[in-house]
């Protein structure tokens, strides 16, 4: 009896978890490996000049594209739902 590709994951799943089935799977050519590190993206010098955004959701992705778009140049502004400082962890919009 021949070992399939199928029969040789689900052995490499039950010996060494996720990650050696995604290992295996790069190894045999059937995943595409993403690139480790992406190229370094440069903006133009002032690219946001005279142009003011309003991120709404304070939480780590909002302050990220605040903090980006300052250094874009831009007026950039979070706003956050509730009253209180740490609403986002209170609160839910479900």
């Amino acid at each position: 009896m021949s070992l399939t590709r199928r029969a040789l994951l689900e052995r490499l799943g039950l010996a060494g978890g996720v990650s050696a089935v995604y290992l295996g799977m790069e190894a045999m050519g059937l995943l595409n490996a993403p690139p480790v590190a992406a190229e370094p993206f440069e903006l133009p010098p002032a690219p946001g000049r005279g142009k003011s955004v309003v991120v709404l959701g304070a939480g780590i992705a909002g302050l990220v594209a605040a903090f980006e778009l300052r250094r874009a140049t831009c007026a950039a502004t979070c706003r956050q739902r509730g009253n209180t400082r740490y609403a986002s962890f209170a609160q839910s919009a479900r």
